[in-house]
């Protein structure tokens, strides 16, 4: 492992604490790609979740697009110096000063992988500077966001199986569609934890039709907490199609080597436990932070790994959750 990679590893918890335990659980060869690829989607991401107006973030994404397909240096130092002024946190800041660090590793991945993660950034980029996809009124209209935000990094997932040899393209082509839905459970899942962060910071994710069916208005979500939490009930409902179609998706990934299913399983069921701990009004208040704890997080892996071995059904695993026997 070069000094290149050592220090993304070492930076990857401070941008992921959940990527930064999970994917170091695949084989070593996809999870420096997935890396790569999730770092790759972190710096778009960040530009996109920032309060920069429209323009500034089409022509900063598309400076370090520019960087990044053609493997030029010299654009990405531009871009981590324009990138100085976008508004964010003080560790996804950090981290888009490190974006030369993911070009040079990027550059050093299997030509397939690059042009994988490049399809993958293409794509998200369009969405992410299209005003349409930012206007959340419908159910279809979340599911259109994130199908940018999260499901096109589901297609990466399976595209990179295929790429390292773990699976073929025919069963690639079978999995495609679990595995986009598999992405959007768990970007689901974030958009309804941090409802309350998001607010603050100028972002609205929850569908305008489910507030006006509750006759309250965004504000009101935080107030009215008999209306909030109908309204996230509708969301609650909503997302267990895809936790579902993410327990499919597994069901079909190979057996060996056993981290790819432990990777997606223990993401997968983290979220669920994190589905479980938000179901209460204190997700609406001003300092929420509901969350599982490590303790928590260690137990599901200890099972998972324990279920994967032993070729169990998973679905075990949430019932026990939903049971409260964790």
């Amino acid at each position: 492992m070069n000094a290149d990679t050592v220090l993304l590893w070492k930076l990857f918890p401070t941008i992921s604490r959940t990527f930064a335990f999970t994917i170091p659980q695949l084989p070593q060869d996809i999870a420096l790609d997935l890396a790569v690829g999730y770092s790759v989607c972190r710096i778009i991401d960040t530009v996109e979740d920032s309060t920069l107006d429209l323009d500034k973030k089409k022509k900063l994404l598309n400076l370090f697009f520019s960087a990044l397909q053609d493997s030029n240096t010299e654009l990405m130092s531009d871009f981590e110096q324009e990138s100085k002024n976008v508004p964010t946190s003080e560790h996804y800041a950090a981290f888009l000063q490190q974006s030369s660090l993911v070009l040079r590793i990027f550059s050093s991945l299997p030509e397939q992988t690059q042009q994988g993660i490049l399809d993958c950034a293409e794509e998200m980029i369009e969405g992410f500077t299209n005003p349409d996809v930012q206007v959340i009124d419908t159910l279809e209209d979340q599911n259109k966001y994130c199908h940018y935000a999260a499901g096109i990094v589901g297609y990466l997932i399976t595209g990179l199986l295929v790429h390292r040899g773990y699976i073929t393209e025919e069963k690639a082509g079978q999995l495609k569609p679990l595995s986009h839905d598999f992405g959007l459970a768990l970007q689901k899942v974030n958009i309804i934890k941090d409802v309350r962060a998001d607010y603050n910071e100028g972002r609205q994710y929850w569908p305008n039709e489910l507030l006006k069916k509750q006759e309250i208005t965004y504000e009101q979500l935080f107030s009215d907490h008999t209306a909030a939490m109908n309204v996230l009930h509708d969301l609650l409902r909503d997302v267990e199609h895809y936790i579902e179609r993410s327990f499919e998706y597994i069901d079909q990934l190979p057996h060996e080597p056993q981290g790819i299913r432990i990777y997606c399983a223990n993401n997968l069921l983290m979220a669920v436990a994190t589905l479980h701990a938000v179901d209460t009004t204190d997700l609406f208040s001003d300092d929420a932070d509901v969350k599982i704890s490590r303790e928590t997080v260690k137990k599901i892996d200890k099972k998972v790994r324990e279920f994967v071995d032993k070729k169990k059904d998973l679905r075990e695993i949430q019932q026990s959750i939903k049971n409260n026997d964790f």
